[in-house]
């Protein structure tokens, strides 16, 4: 837990400005009031220290997260005006104090009772006029800093927002103004930190080399993002007094971070690897103005799981790190996590990690199944051979010769950790009397778990129905001997219950 994140407290520093009328002091001086055009460059929306300031902000779009398969970026789900905010500003990912400014693909419209700066501008007026500005904006803003940790040089406290190309219109019937906005513009300031922009390239740099010397380039998945975790761990350690303490920098280049910046330095070592991953934010305690931050990954059963690389991280001092934290299930992670989806006026909806925790493995015991394959001249011949694990081997091959030959398979007879079917398959060539089209044969043995009776893949309450079922005589198509002592009764039956519930 720390103190608001810095972008998270710029939010609501911007709220504070917005609701105050000193905030847009050239307004009624540049508005032509016999046209309608505001024909000055007025800045409405500046981020400072504003910690204390609750931020409710209505209607803000909600953002959807990257849990498909070929996305992992909060910013595939932004609404019109919010992409185009998100996409111009990842240019960023470059270093600049260069004013960006923005074209709305749909004008922000607001109505309000007066003109900003008159007398008959009100309290409401201004927070009407903050939450349509911002509401176009800021979910874009967040969800870049989210998606692209390497724009670590940024100081969202400091960034300021204009408002451009605006017009409005007079009703006499309401007695109300319509005010249009079609363009922002955003002015970018430096971590205080960092101070020049020689600086933050230098720290670019830094950064980029770090991300390559930590990103492992062998082992499977599993192997790969437990040496991220453990090189993190090792290298850096929890700093709240850290000048760069929110960013990958304290957890790649300058040891000293928090929570924010261990789940930054994570995903940006995943992102370089392709290894689907985002930062979460949550359990938010918004009278002590304090938060965590953590990632969720996406690993190869294609599911969702979490991993909180700041409490793994024991002693802070780059030494001992465990693993209670490390790709876990929602029945175990959420014990003492709580998602937070409303970052500040932002709505995240973050992906839904998989109830159990990820297993790495199988622990496996090889055995020898051999299968007698047959094939007949002009004609298909299928046979099967039924093994130790109750799972059929099916071969089917057409030739234009006799042959009988054996083929000898090496497969796995331990109870499986995992429910996902496993498919071997063993290639044979054969000779066939047109040699200028050789014909391969493919045998393909599906082992399923002893448990999935009905070999959908998983273990599950519809397996525990079919072994009730099998147990009371009302079915017979199934090989419900879980325990395979030849018989089926209750103890199969309680086996099976204690598989499926615990």
């Amino acid at each position: 837990m720390k103190k608001l994140f810095s972008s998270a407290v710029s939010a609501a520093a911007a709220i504070a400005c917005f609701l105050s009328n000193s905030a847009l002091p050239c307004f009624a001086e540049a508005i032509n009031t016999e046209t309608g055009v505001f024909t000055g460059e007025c800045e409405v929306l500046l981020f400072e220290e504003a910690e204390e300031i609750e931020l409710s902000l209505p209607d803000t779009p909600q953002i959807l997260s990257n849990y498909r398969s070929d996305s992992y970026n909060y910013g595939d789900y932004l609404d019109a005006n919010n992409k185009a905010v998100y996409d111009s500003l990842s240019e960023w990912v470059t270093p600049t104090l260069d004013e960006m400014v923005v074209n709305m693909p749909e004008t922000i419209t607001v109505t309000l009772n007066g003109i900003p700066n008159t007398s008959s501008y009100t309290e409401e007026d201004a927070a009407a006029f903050s939450a349509a500005v911002f509401g176009a904006c800021k979910p874009g803003v967040d969800s870049l800093l989210f998606d692209m940790p390497e724009i670590f040089w940024l100081n969202p406290a400091g960034l300021s927002i204009g408002v451009e190309k605006v017009t409005y219109t007079y009703s006499n019937r309401t007695k109300k103004y319509t005010f249009k906005i079609s363009s922002l513009k955003f002015t970018p300031a430096l971590e205080p930190e960092i101070g020049t922009l020689d600086k933050a390239m230098e720290y670019k740099e830094k950064l980029e080399t770090a991300v390559e010397e930590f990103a492992p380039t062998e082992g499977t998945m599993y192997d790969k993002i437990k040496t991220i975790h453990d090189s993190i761990a090792k290298f850096t350690y929890y700093d709240e007094s850290a000048g760069l303490m929110s960013s990958a920098i304290g957890s790649l280049v300058k040891p000293g971070v928090v929570c924010e910046g261990y789940s930054e330095g994570f995903k940006l070592i995943c992102d370089y690897l392709g290894i689907p991953c985002v930062l979460v934010f949550g359990n938010y305690d918004a009278s002590a103005n304090v938060a965590h931050m953590w990632n969720y990954i996406k690993m190869d059963d294609n599911k969702w799981y979490a991993v909180d690389l700041t409490w793994d991280d024991l002693d802070g001092d780059g030494g001992e790190v465990k693993y209670a934290y490390f790709l876990k299930g929602s029945r175990s992670f959420f014990t003492n996590h709580t998602e937070e989806p409303d970052y500040l006026g932002t709505i995240f909806t973050y992906p839904e990690i998989a109830s159990d925790n990820y297993t790495p493995g199988q622990s496996v015991a090889a055995t020898t199944t051999t299968t007698t394959v047959t094939t007949t001249t002009a004609k298909t011949t299928t046979t099967e051979a039924e093994s130790t694990t109750t799972a059929k081997e099916t071969t089917t091959t057409t030739e234009t010769s006799t042959t009988t030959e054996k083929v000898t398979t090496t497969t796995t007879l331990s109870e499986p950790e995992t429910t996902e079917p496993i498919t071997t398959t063993s290639e044979s060539e054969t000779t066939t009397e047109a040699p200028s089209e050789p014909e391969t044969e493919t045998t393909t043995v599906t082992e399923y778990d002893k448990a999935d009776f009905n070999r959908d893949g998983y273990v599950n309450a519809a397996d525990l129905v079919i072994c009730a079922k099998a147990v009371q005589g009302d079915v017979t198509d199934y090989p419900c001997d879980y325990n395979g002592d030849g018989m089926l009764d209750s103890f199969d039956l309680v086996l099976m219950r204690r598989r499926v519930l615990s």
